[in-house]
């Protein structure tokens, strides 16, 4: 919790992230090791203004791009363990949400989303699974990444959810949320080319702080703005554990993605299933 007594340390050390983020934004270029070093260190310390609440989520997609897959060549996958997330030991690189070594499920609420986030190529094989509660209404505990989702469908729903939550405090403590929020998302949405993956340090930092070093690791979960689909559409980072204590696979479609019109789209369905027997797909066609 925020006291005025904390008030101006707070707002320097929110403007000072602010400098040390223009500095990384205008980069166009991998980050030297020192600095990668520096900013995970300097993350591990950076003071978040807990303000999780909880939210049901009763289902979401996963696409899997086969050919991507260990010994994949573009073939059908047969096993349900590819199409969860990726084992800790083989994370090798950054993510949005994940440092390396570190395993998050990314789900999202929309397919075109997350192929235009993934970008396959034409001829690939890719794997839609659908994934829901195995208990109807549970909930997560959520910390959201809202402030640029303005036409996301759940952006009104959580901004009033957080306006609740922070009336507690006063007007200046409310702007002092306000800011770090306005902070968090900007630096969140970003777009990072592929070949300067480790850019993202700075993001799966704080992902990493707002998983499990704020409220003794009991976020669950982070819904945050699609980059590539403009932020319309909100995509969510679980924890494993929380991922399969609470989630079941349910459905799985395997389509092949074709060019038309300029974009990647999925219209040729090869296979369906929604039986599962010790850990393999019994596809139906």
């Amino acid at each position: 919790m925020v006291d005025k007594s904390q008030f101006d340390y707070l707002r320097g050390y929110n403007y000072s992230l602010k400098n040390l983020w223009l500095r990384i934004e205008s980069l166009d270029k991998k980050l030297p090791l020192l600095m990668e070093g520096a900013i995970k260190d300097m993350m591990s310390k950076l003071i978040i203004l807990p303000l999780p609440f909880k939210k049901c989520f009763p289902a979401f997609c996963r696409i899997t791009i086969n050919r991507r897959l260990k010994e994949n060549n573009n073939e059908r996958i047969t096993e349900t363990k590819w199409l969860g997330y990726k084992p800790s030991c083989l994370v090798d690189s950054y993510g949005r949400m994940n440092l390396i070594g570190q395993s998050i499920l990314y789900g999202t609420f929309s397919v075109p989303t997350a192929i235009n986030e993934l970008l396959p190529k034409p001829g690939d094989l890719v794997t839609l699974s659908e994934w829901t509660l195995k208990q109807q209404n549970t909930e997560l505990l959520v910390y959201p990444i809202f402030w640029k989702m303005r036409e996301s469908r759940s952006y009104f729903q959580i901004l009033n959810q957080y306006r609740e939550l922070i009336t507690r405090f006063d007007k200046e403590i409310q702007s002092l949320y306000d800011t770090q929020m306005q902070f968090i998302a900007e630096v969140m949405s970003k777009p990072i080319k592929p070949e300067n993956n480790n850019l993202y340090v700075f993001t799966s930092s704080i992902a990493n702080r707002i998983l499990n070093l704020e409220m003794n690791g009991e976020v669950e979960a982070i819904v945050y703005p699609s980059v590539k689909n403009s932020c319309r559409m909100d995509n969510i980072a679980l924890k494993p554990d929380s991922f399969d204590e609470k989630y079941t696979l349910t459905s799985v479609r395997e389509y092949q993605i074709q060019l038309n019109s300029d974009e990647l789209k999925m219209n040729l369905v090869l296979g369906h299933s929604s039986k599962f027997e010790n850990g393999k797909i019994i596809w139906n066609i």
